[in-house]
């Protein structure tokens, strides 16, 4: 995270530890930022594997941008502590939570 491409996925929280971190994940998500991906061509019937517009360009791929989702970037918090290795439970063994109240995206 963040994804390289672009995601049908809405990015609503980051929970981390290293909270100096927040700007560059929140800057990052397709929420507010463009991304490109590699398409396919006659010449290239594989493209879609590259990454980056480098590598998409010199194996006669198209690169293309698809605009962000255009909402709030997501909300970065300190992430509760976990016991390593067990799928986020948190303290006395019960899942690490977050509280979400679901926005209306109107007709999506």
């Amino acid at each position: 995270y963040p994804y390289w491409h672009p995601t049908p996925w809405r990015d609503i929280v980051v929970m981390t530890d290293r909270l100096d971190l927040c700007p560059f994940y929140q800057s990052e998500s397709f929420n507010v930022k463009a991304k490109g991906l590699c398409r396919n061509t006659a010449t290239c019937a594989n493209c879609i594997r590259y990454n980056n517009e480098q590598a998409c360009t010199a194996n006669q791929g198209r690169w293309v941008m698809q605009g962000a989702h255009n909402i709030a970037p997501p909300e970065c918090i300190q992430a509760p502590w976990s016991r390593v290795n067990h799928l986020g439970n948190g303290r006395n063994g019960q899942p690490n939570q977050y509280k979400w109240i679901l926005p209306n995206f109107g007709s999506e």
